[in-house]
């Protein structure tokens, strides 16, 4: 049953580099934000950088402006954010 459900979770999960497009729907603006449509759970942001890392929001079936860098969550020595580089939807 374990291995059927992560299997089930996985088929659902889509990841997408922003440099390839989106298969959900979602836009970039002008500014590099990513507005994710509504009708997803959960979606996680990955952040790049030697000292980036991800943040998991639940969103319930709302949609989400995802930040375009990771200035306000955490940053760089230089005191700049990390470029936001994948996201996944499920």
């Amino acid at each position: 049953m374990k291995h059927t459900v992560m299997k089930f979770m996985l088929a659902c999960m889509v990841m997408i580099a922003l440099t390839s497009g989106s298969a959900v729907g979602a836009d970039q603006d002008a500014t590099g934000n990513l507005l994710v449509p509504t009708g997803w759970e959960f979606v996680t942001a990955k952040y790049n950088g030697s000292n980036g890392g991800g943040v998991v929001y639940d969103l319930g079936g709302a949609s989400i402006t995802l930040a375009a860098t990771s200035a306000g969550l955490w940053e760089n020595v230089a005191g700049q954010g990390y470029e936001l580089s994948h996201f996944t939807v499920f």
